[in-house]
């Protein structure tokens, strides 16, 4: 392949070996700010066409006179991106009837313009320009193409180095290309993958669905995204997470799709290692809970100590209990906030005799957050049946609440309020579910509680920050949240 120097050259190398030609065509492309070269030959139009140029001016005669079979060989031998442009100069033009040898040049040398002389000298500078706008818009496509082939040699060698298995397909779905570790897990041949040859390494059971949802995306341009098992090289089946995404170009057709299959097998283990965990965790935590209320039962035996006082402990450890139910049903990632006040206000329901009136969108809580407002609810509850709205006929609780985003955060606020029970005083002192939900539970709702006593019933905002997708668990989830709520309320 011709090599072409000076990247970008937009020279004119001028060849007119006869008279003063190539000095006045020298200095009129000079004048209009053109660069041109002189070249005593076609030898030496050839060497300097190696060095670089945009356009070449030769008279007829040199072609003539000369054997340019060196200059044809150049022609033929130029990049892909190439169409080098010769203006030759013609005392007849380039029609074939008055000048049969402009045939024989244009088959040889290809992008030509015949220039009929004598000429204006404009005329031969819009000629030169034009020939050296094409110039440059082929150097464009070289750079083009250049950035494709960088692109293409970077992403090989990414692809053939990364430790998932990887192809790419046509726009019809036939596989062209694997990555090395296509072949060394599967241990087939390239010829035997090619095409639609993938599906001998599937799961015979799970193939019909495999093959339906690639065809899917094929006609309708959709990401294919499955998890299914591949047979490796030792015959055994392992689970992959295999996504294949369309590459489109400007217009937005796909030109290609690109496939990755990811080996899941060690997630899938962990995951159901992490899922037995946190099953045996739930079991403990039920366990501990059953102890704690025995000990307590257990401690009071015996001891001079109000009823109340019992059915207050105990139910207040029923009520983590069922907050822990919800949270083992979701298997710890978060619970639904409806769920969590229908479980507080469903002990006070009576067929016929609605005594809460709950609204509010759909709240996903992360665990911590779900026990925090459990135990809040199930003391307000507690409190409105044997003192407020609850202990009357007619007396009811609205449980509004809303998410609202303040100072790049996002919070929960819910709003318990009494209405219809008997009037309402300040208690004397602060009891201990009192301080429970505004001291301790204000912690752990990384927010604030605030509880007022009005003469037409009681008040309780609860204001608690939520993560970003509103309850995805943090390892800190996990762990019991009644140590800093007990820290917290401890007396000083």
């Amino acid at each position: 392949m011709t090599q072409i120097g000076a990247a970008g050259s937009e020279r004119a190398l001028i060849l007119a070996p006869l008279g003063r030609d190539a000095q006045v065509a020298e200095a009129i492309l000079r004048e209009a700010g053109l660069d041109g070269f002189i070249c005593h030959d076609l030898p030496c139009l050839v060497a300097e066409l190696d060095r670089g140029a945009g356009v070449a001016l030769i008279v007829e005669e040199s072609l003539l006179e000369q054997d340019y079979i060196g200059l044809a060989h150049w022609i033929d031998h130029q990049p892909s991106w190439s169409d080098f442009p010769i203006v030759v100069l013609s005392r007849r033009g380039g029609g074939l009837e008055r000048n049969p040898a402009a045939g024989r040049i244009s088959q040889a040398l290809g992008n030509v313009t015949f220039l009929e002389r004598p000429f204006h000298p404009t005329t031969l500078v819009s000629v030169i320009r034009t020939a050296l706008r094409g110039r440059r818009r082929q150097y464009e496509a070289r750079e083009r193409i250049d950035a494709i082939r960088t692109a293409e040699e970077h992403f090989r060698t990414l692809a053939e180095n990364i430790p998932i298995l990887c192809w790419m397909a046509r726009p019809d779905g036939h596989v062209f290309w694997y990555n090395p570790r296509w072949y060394e897990y599967t241990g087939a041949s390239p010829d035997a993958q090619e095409g639609w040859g993938w599906a001998s390494v599937h799961d015979p059971q799970v193939l019909p669905t495999v093959e339906a949802r690639w065809r899917h995306s094929l006609a309708t341009g959709e990401t294919f995204e499955m998890t299914f098992p591949l047979r490796g090289a030792d015959g055994v089946f392992r689970p992959f997470l295999t996504r294949v995404t369309p590459l489109r170009d400007e217009a937005g057709r796909i030109v290609r799709w690109f496939g990755t299959n990811t080996d899941v097998s060690r997630q899938l283990q962990d995951q159901e290692r992490l899922r037995l965990m946190v099953n045996e965790l739930n079991h403990r935590v039920k366990n501990t809970l059953a102890t704690v209320q025995s000990i307590i039962a257990l401690s009071l035996r015996g001891v001079d100590v109000p009823g109340p006082v019992r059915e207050t402990l105990t139910n207040r450890i029923l009520a983590l209990s069922k907050a822990h139910d919800v949270l083992t049903d979701e298997q710890w990632s978060g619970a639904d906030l409806r769920e969590i006040v229908q479980q507080a206000a469903d002990p006070y329901q009576t067929e016929g005799d609605v005594r809460f009136r709950v609204d509010g969108p759909p709240v996903r809580l992360p665990p911590r957050t779900a026990i925090a407002i459990a135990l809040a609810l199930h003391e307000l509850a507690t409190n409105a049946a044997k003192y407020g709205a609850l202990s009357a006929v007619g007396g009811r609780v609205d449980l509004i609440w809303d998410v609202v985003s303040e100072d790049g955060a996002t919070k929960l606020r819910l709003d318990w309020r009494e209405s219809g029970g008997p009037p309402v005083e300040p208690p004397k002192r602060t009891g201990f579910g009192t301080r429970l939900i505004e001291r301790g539970l204000s912690a752990d709702l990384q927010g604030r509680v605030t509880i007022e006593y009005l003469p037409a019933g009681v008040v309780c905002a609860i204001e608690a920050r939520l993560p970003p997708d509103h309850g995805a668990p943090s390892l800190e989830d996990f762990l019991i949240p009644l140590t800093r709520s007990a820290r917290a309320t401890s007396p000083a």
